[in-house]
């Protein structure tokens, strides 16, 4: 929903009489949207509409398959569309701003989704609520990561890029948190990046064992990742090496 968003914002400044906002000035140093009071509600409605979309579409999809009469009752699933009101605690990322950042996660309500006998695919979007009801834009890549509370195994990050690049644009199947943190400090890794790859650490710091990032629109990309041996994009494998411990509900990624 990131570019509908920009090109929503735009389109309202331009009615106000304003000129449209380049694209260095909508996000802050870490990468992360800058959102107002005066945006939030535009953000809830395009994420919103945005996630409708995929829930229609993935719908749309498990219906083709559920009409093979060669599908089990037991395996028929439904899709539905969730905002991250009850799954995290959140607070404004900066005073009066209604860019968020997650505090905390709600493991009791992850369960409600991870059990096994749920039918059901949760789709969210990342608009969350602290406790006064208020709502905060939070980036869509972070608030995946928070995701590794619940899912130890494995975290794929379907993205709008190939993978993490080196100085000479190669993307790299394999990378470590201390190459990370080398490349982040030499600008290796930059501007949009950051954010992708501090998701990546965070969802490691969560819990998860190995986290992926893959080009969205690559044909079959994640199940390239799951099925081939080399796999795709760029991969934080910790179980090569001496995992971190599972943070569980009250980490607070930096």
């Amino acid at each position: 929903g990131g570019p509908q968003l920009t090109e929503v914002l735009n389109q309202e400044r331009v009615a106000k009489g304003l000129a449209p906002k380049d694209k260095d000035d909508m996000f802050d140093a870490d990468g992360e949207r800058i959102t107002t009071l005066e945006e939030i509600e535009t953000c809830q409605k395009v994420f919103a509409e945005t996630n409708l979309i995929i829930v229609n579409e993935m719908a749309r999809i498990i219906a083709e398959e559920q009409a093979d009469p060669n599908v089990q009752p037991h395996k028929r699933i439904k899709v539905s569309g969730y905002d991250g009101r009850y799954l995290f605690n959140v607070k404004p990322k900066n005073e009066g701003s209604r860019t968020g950042v997650i505090t905390s996660v709600n493991i009791d309500e992850f369960k409600k989704f991870t059990d096994p006998n749920n039918l059901e695919i949760p789709i969210f979007y990342s608009i969350c609520f602290d406790e006064h009801g208020r709502a905060y834009n939070i980036n869509a890549d972070k608030m995946t990561a928070a995701f590794g509370v619940t899912s130890p195994a494995k975290i794929i990050f379907v993205t709008n890029v190939t993978g993490v690049k080196n100085e000479h644009g190669e993307v790299m199947p394999e990378i470590t948190l201390a190459q990370i943190e080398d490349m982040k400090a030499r600008g290796v890794i930059y501007g949009g990046m950051v954010a992708k790859v501090d998701s990546l650490v965070g969802a490691i710091r969560y819990g998860a064992q190995s986290v992926t990032i893959v080009q969205q629109n690559e044909n079959g990309s994640i199940l390239l990742e799951l099925l081939t041996e080399g796999g795709i994009g760029t991969s934080i494998d910790t179980r090569k090496k001496q995992s971190k411990p599972n943070m569980g509900a009250n980490f607070q990624p930096a």
